[in-house]
């Protein structure tokens, strides 16, 4: 059977599609939940552009890819969905529709970073959830200085919330395909730079705001000062899995800095040691999620150009942030006209902050974009 008239078609289950042709369906959502399928019929739709599906379908998806597709959504967690990707070259906008896929976002950063030339005409990615920074930044400055050799920069990052000044300065400029003036060196910018306030019973916040590198005010959830006491002793247990723990890919293509391969290939470790003090800390004390500046269901976009031209303690950054008083900002200078060869990076990156005092400025002209 032909059905040439549906342009937009939604599908409690794929397999309707073995046995009906729509040649002219643009848009296909497929919301199968049944845990004995995870096929799809072969996609006779030349014209399909959206489509939405659960990851069960993903390892399938790699195979019967439509080839003009320029939007995909995920609308469950599940793993392999992010390196499907690697395949889909056409791919525009990638979104991961369900509640907070930190996982799926770790894997497809860490996708890109070890691979840049991947999906190469992606532009926006609708994350819902905060990445491992450290990743996320170095795929961008790998992926987006490769613009005029067949490969788009990714422009457009939506996100929970803004992050703190700190990270969202050099964010907006890797959005735009500037290499950031105050990039931090990646030990900063890992899980590990947070321990000291998020294990310390004394500060206050949500774990999205500490995450984010801001300051908040919302007290503990719970908190339990005998159980902390009997706690403070005790060695964090390792053999606890991370629901969250993405395991590492091997190798990049181009290489990876030496020092920035070993850092990324011990990630898994460091994320599985991070839930591992969690999951003690947990025991006393568990702080609330997120607060009022981070939601989930009505997400914000960062672009490179969100910040342009905008002085720092202007009315309007302070809209970002419903605590202006807590940033530290400075005011935006005119960046110069600079290129950084990020497959080689020729800048010197550090992994520790302490050997990054060298702050002169890449040779070059600034990248434009694809």
């Amino acid at each position: 059977m032909v059905l040439p008239s549906v342009e937009d078609l939604s599908l409690s289950n794929q397999e309707l599609l073995a046995f009906v042709e729509f040649p002219n369906v643009t848009e296909l959502y497929i919301a199968t939940k049944s845990e004995f399928t995870d096929s799809i019929p072969p996609l006779n739709t030349p014209r399909l552009r959206k489509l939405s599906l659960h990851s069960r379908l993903a390892s399938m998806l790699r195979q019967n890819a439509p080839q003009d597709l320029h939007s995909l959504t995920w609308i469950d967690p599940g793993g392999g969905c992010a390196s499907v990707s690697r395949h889909l070259n056409s791919l525009v906008v990638l979104k991961f529709d369900h509640a907070s896929p930190r996982r799926e976002c770790n894997d497809l950063c860490e996708l890109i970073l070890r691979y840049p030339y991947s999906c190469r005409s992606l532009t926006t990615v609708e994350m819902r959830a905060y990445p491992e920074w450290d990743i996320l930044f170095h795929m961008l400055l790998r992926r987006n200085f490769l613009t005029g050799q067949g490969v788009a920069r990714i422009t457009t990052l939506k996100l929970p919330g803004y992050p703190g000044i700190s990270l969202l300065e050099p964010l907006a400029e890797l959005l735009a395909g500037r290499f950031p003036r105050n990039l931090p060196p990646v030990s900063e910018l890992s899980l590990g730079a947070v321990d000291g306030p998020y294990f310390d019973v004394d500060v206050t916040g949500c774990e999205d705001c500490i995450d984010c590198r801001m300051s908040c005010d919302h007290a503990y959830e719970r908190h339990d000062q005998a159980l902390y006491e009997a706690e403070r002793g005790k060695e964090i247990d390792m053999s606890i899995i991370d629901p969250t723990e993405v395991k590492p890919l091997e190798g990049s293509d181009p290489p990876l800095p030496p020092e920035l391969q070993t850092w990324f290939d011990g990630w898994s470790i460091r994320r599985r040691t991070w839930y591992a003090k969690w999951q003690k800390f947990d025991v006393h004390s568990r702080r609330k999620g997120a607060c009022e500046r981070h939601d989930y269901n009505e997400l914000v976009a960062v672009t490179g150009d969100l910040l342009h031209g905008m002085p720092y303690k202007s009315h309007a950054i302070s809209i970002l942030y419903q605590q202006p008083e807590l940033l530290q900002p400075s005011d935006v200078q005119p960046h110069p006209d600079d290129q950084v060869e990020a497959l080689g990076y020729t800048k010197q990156l550090s992994v520790h902050s302490e050997e990054t005092e060298d702050h002169s400025e890449p040779e070059g002209e600034v990248v434009t974009g694809s």
